[in-house]
Formats: C-alpha cells, sequence, structure tokens
C-alpha cells in the first residue's frame, strides 16, 4: 500500500497509484501504433518513432528505408523481420541511435560508421541482422542492454560489440568476421552467454586491462585468438566443425523479451552503485550519499550552482577515511574519491556522504507540498522523506517502504533521472 493512502490522501495526485502498481517501465502495457509505410522513402520511420509514446509498439512495413534513426524512450520498434526489413544509414556515422527503456525487435542494419549506438542509457536489441559497419556494429558507452538472437556480421575490420563503461547482457547471438567480436573497457562487467564467436581476425573477445566479464557457454571457431585478456571458462567451448553464420532461430514474443528484460535487470541492476538522498527540515540543504563497490570514483552535482557544504569519504568495512578532493568538473562541483591503492571489491562498502545545498532542488510549493525535484545518473536512487511527511506523487515506479518513523522512497532507472517526488504532511502534522 502507498504511504499517502495508508494516510487518507486518497485523492491527491491519483497517478501515483498507477505508477506504484507498475514494476518497471519495460512492463508497460503496449499500444501498438501500426505504421504502412511505402518502401524506399527517407525519414519515414523516423517519423513514426516521433509520433509514439512511451510503451508504444511501432510497426514498420517490409522494405528498405534510407535513413539514420533516433529511438524514443520507452518505445519497441519492430520489424517485419530482418530478411524484410531494412534500414540502411547510407554511410551515415550512426545508423541507429539508441533511447533510454528502447527496443529495437527485427531488421538489417546497415552500412554506417556504426550500428547500434547507446550512450548511459538501456537499448535492448533483439533479432537483427547488424552488417556493413567500418567500426562498430553495436557501441555502448556506458548504460546497458539486453541484446539477443541478432547475427552481428562484419567484413574482416572493426568490432561487433564495444562496451565502454558498460554492462550488457549479451546472449545467443552469433558475432563473426571482425577484427575483435566483443572489446569491453572499464569497470563494469558486460555477461556473454550462449554466443558463438567465429572467424574473427584478432580475438574473439578482448577484455582490457582491468575490466572483467562473465563468459557462459559460448563456442569458438577459427577466431586468431578466442580470448585475449580472460580465460576460456568451463561451459565454454572450442568449436571443431564451423558454426552457421547466420540468424539464430527465435518465436519469443514481445512479452516475452520484455519479461527477460524485467528479469536481466532486476539482477544486473542489483550490483549497481546507489545514492540515497536524505531530506531533512531544512529547505535547500539534504544529504547526497554515494554507494560503490570499487574505492575511487567520482560525484558531480547535476546542477552548476549546487554548493557542497561538506563531505566525506570512508570504507563501510573498516571505518578508514577515504582520500577525496573538491573539484570542478565540467563547470559543476564534484568530489573525486582516488584510492587505486584499495583493491578490494564489494558491493555498497566504499562511501561518499556529502551536505548540497541547492534550493531547486528542495522545497516548498505554495500549496503547502514539499518537494524534492534533482537529477541524477545513478541507477539505484534512494530517498529518505523527512519526519512527519508523507510522499503522495513520483514521476517513477517507486517502491515506498517505513524505516522507523520515516518513509524511503526506491528507484531504479537506468540513465539521467530526474526525480520529482511531491510530500505532503502527515495528519496532523503542521508546516512551519
Amino acid at each position: 500500500m502507498l504511504p499517502a493512502e495508508a494516510m487518507g490522501y486518497n485523492n491527491v495526485k491519483p497517478e501515483v497509484y498507477v505508477n506504484f502498481a507498475k514494476t518497471h517501465s519495460i512492463c508497460m502495457s503496449i499500444i501498438v501504433a501500426l505504421l504502412t509505410i511505402a518502401h524506399g522513402h527517407a525519414g519515414q520511420i523516423q517519423d513514426a518513432i516521433d509520433a509514439a509514446e512511451p510503451g508504444d509498439v511501432v510497426l514498420i512495413d517490409a522494405g528498405t528505408y534510407y535513413e539514420s534513426i533516433v529511438l524514443k524512450e520507452g518505445i519497441t520498434l519492430l520489424g517485419d523481420g530482418a530478411d524484410n526489413t531494412v534500414i540502411d544509414g547510407a554511410g551515415s556515422d550512426v545508423v541507429v541511435s539508441g533511447a533510454k527503456n528502447a527496443m529495437i525487435v527485427g531488421f538489417t542494419i546497415q552500412n554506417g560508421q556504426v550500428g547500434v549506438h547507446t550512450k548511459i542509457h538501456a537499448t535492448h536489441i533483439f533479432e537483427c541482422h547488424i552488417r556493413q559497419t567500418e567500426k562498430y556494429a553495436i557501441q555502448f558507452n556506458g548504460g546497458f542492454g539486453v541484446i539477443g538472437n541478432n547475427l552481428v556480421q562484419g567484413g574482416g575490420m572493426g568490432f561487433g560489440i564495444h562496451a565502454e563503461n558498460a554492462n550488457p547482457y549479451v546472449f545467443n547471438n552469433v558475432i563473426a568476421g571482425y577484427s575483435t567480436g566483443f572489446l569491453t573497457r572499464g569497470p563494469h562487467q558486460p555477461t556473454s552467454v550462449q554466443n558463438v564467436y567465429a572467424g574473427n581476425k584478432s580475438a574473439g573477445i578482448l577484455v582490457s586491462p582491468n575490466a572483467a566479464m562473465d563468459i557462459q557457454d559460448s563456442g569458438f571457431f577459427a577466431n586468431r585468438l578466442n580470448i585475449l585478456g580472460h580465460d576460456l571458462g568451463e561451459s565454454d567451448t572450442v568449436l571443431t566443425q564451423a558454426p552457421s553464420i547466420s540468424m539464430p532461430d527465435s518465436d519469443t514474443t514481445i512479452e516475452e523479451y520484455r519479461d527477460q528484460i524485467a528479469a536481466i535487470m532486476g539482477n544486473v541492476f542489483s550490483e549497481y552503485p546507489v545514492v540515497v538522498y536524505t531530506l531533512g527540515d531544512i529547505t535547500g540543504d539534504f544529504g547526497m550519499a554515494a554507494l560503490h563497490a570499487r574505492a575511487t570514483f567520482r560525484v558531480k552535482a547535476s546542477a552548476p550552482d549546487t554548493e557542497i557544504v561538506n563531505y566525506d569519504a570512508f570504507d563501510l568495512v573498516t571505518q578508514d577515511e577515504l582520500n577525496s578532493e573538491y573539484l570542478m568538473a565540467d563547470q559543476h562541483p564534484a568530489i573525486s574519491v582516488s584510492n587505486p591503492e584499495v583493491t578490494e571489491n564489494e558491493c555498497d562498502r566504499y562511501a561518499l556522504d556529502t551536505l548540497f545545498r541547492h534550493s531547486p532542488s528542495y522545497y516548498f510549493t505554495e500549496e503547502g507540498f514539499l518537494v524534492f525535484n534533482r537529477m541524477t545518473s545513478y541507477t539505484r536512487i534512494e530517498v529518505v522523506v523527512p519526519q512527519g511527511f508523507i510522499p503522495v506523487s513520483s514521476d517513477h515506479e517507486t517502491i515506498y517502504e517505513w524505516q522507523d518513523d520515516q518513509v524511503v522512497a526506491k528507484i531504479t532507472d537506468i540513465g539521467e533521472t530526474t526525480i520529482n517526488l511531491v510530500m505532503a504532511p502527515m495528519p496532523e502534522t503542521s508546516i512551519e
């Protein structure tokens, strides 16, 4: 039960009850936008995307479309199968640009420097044939995605999948014919399950120094090196016969893909860093605690006019103080926590505790509601509501928990997230 409902706020901002009932934005009901398109005309897929709303499935008729497209938050772009529906970038830098919680299914994506590019957000790719890319078939610059049942086919150069500070979950794909099939860099750990890496001239998988990767049940054939920077797992296989370089078979429905994504995201995001905002009695001031698995990280204030009143970094296990310093990053105040000598990694172990001051982020409305409005790039978000107040509205799917005599609002959301949490005084509690 939503805390506001328990306290008698049944008529205040009722949309919050819809949000609370959802477990994740990818589980929203589907509104199908059916589009019939004349074959070969530029710009028409993008027009359909622009007209869609989060939760819509945009159906694209068979044909070849000469355009570069930008997906939209929360939509599913569904083609008439990779053999029938082609997005040709005509030599563009990026053929398909990802978006937050967007999905693309059933296309051939070709003829660009990069086939699919996503930055920070979660973009999911299924049953696509990605080919004729100069640099990367799929490129992650931060963020996450579930990549399944695709044929990722190169012409001897470039990379099949490149994960930079990202941890996509990649399963049941054929990744063949590149310089390197899968390259990962940075602290996040991608997952490769039941993929085939074949005919890659340098390596099937390259795990860069200081990076990590979870590799399971994958097959390797005729790569110069099967894996560089990592060992073959017990469940991995060096194939003795050439595999089929073709689209993996799949009869998975959109709803089944959504269920898979929800399950995978639940497991993966539990390992992400967490930010905890603690709201107190003085509006404008709020605590911001960041918890990380590594002792080296940086936190940058989302609003450039934020004042960092004080800060402290420490190891929650040993209680040892960590090295930290104030700096400016892209004209935003920031704290750098740098302890490369600390090598133990453990989820939520290393903490940066700060006090922020920013009046537009935490304030009273004229109607007497208390509002917390803040942007963050953390995926796991918690907001500790001040004593005597109860949440009545949130812009995101939110779980509410009582901790002692306070409510904690918990949000899980990939990419840049703007929190907009509205709170009201509990009955018989006055506002001073």
